[in-house]
């Protein structure tokens, strides 16, 4: 790949979606994240274990029989990490607003995958704005930050807890896996903004039930809600 700083700066990308700390840009018929990693918290700022993590959560991901898009390199330029993944027409989320996919069975699918992680080390962030959708095909394409608990143990021990954020996302790390990944994908769903919270809950609900999945979806979604609120990180 071409040093992603410079196309950026001779106006080659083309701006996707845009997130605190990755940018994604669409170059011919692929998709680039850039992270730069020194300017990420301090707990995370190791541009070697973080490409190796990226790399490993990837490896997880296809091990488990989760679908995901393309990956066709991970690399670093410099202390920037480099992800280059297939081009996907449209974000899951936006497909299901537009009514393309419906939502419901959209968010069956997602259940589905996120269950293939149930004995896994690795984990999801169950959001529709990490898969995308083409053809009738959904597929999971965020791989930053990596979630395996082998990272999230790294970093969790490298945390220093002295403010609110710090000490929600320390909290929140058990919630992109199973079982709590569920009360974090009822949240995720009723953000796109077609059914209520409630209403994502008994989805969600349904799908446990049917899997036999034995924990306290309630209790887990309470919790949740509770030190979100605790920390000040609820979505206005």
């Amino acid at each position: 790949m071409k040093n992603v700083e410079n196309l950026i700066s001779l106006g080659k990308l083309e701006p996707l979606r845009q997130g605190l700390v990755k940018k994604t840009y669409k170059y011919g018929d692929v998709v680039i994240g850039l992270v730069k990693v020194n300017d990420l918290d301090i707990h995370d700022r190791d541009p070697i274990v973080m490409r190796d993590s990226v790399r490993k959560y990837v490896d997880g991901l296809q091990d488990a029989g989760v679908p995901i898009v393309d990956v066709i390199e991970i690399g670093l330029q410099g202390s920037n990490l480099v992800m280059v993944t297939k081009f996907m027409p449209q974000f899951l989320d936006l497909a299901m607003k537009s009514g393309e996919v419906d939502f419901t069975n959209g968010s069956n699918i997602m259940l589905k995958d996120i269950g293939k992680t149930k004995n896994t080390n690795i984990g999801i962030d169950p959001t529709p704005k990490n898969f995308t959708f083409s053809k009738e095909e959904i597929l999971y394409a965020d791989f930053f930050y990596p979630i395996t608990r082998e990272y999230s143990n790294w970093k969790k021990n490298r945390m220093v807890l002295d403010t609110p954020r710090r000490q929600w996302i320390y909290f929140a790390q058990d919630y992109f896996y199973y079982p709590h990944v569920f009360s974090h994908t009822v949240c995720d769903l009723s953000d796109v903004g077609i059914q209520s919270r409630d209403q994502t809950f008994q989805l969600v609900s349904d799908f446990c039930q049917k899997n036999n999945y034995d924990f306290n979806l309630k209790e887990s979604l309470n919790r949740f809600l509770e030190v979100r609120t605790q920390y000040g990180q609820q979505k206005g």
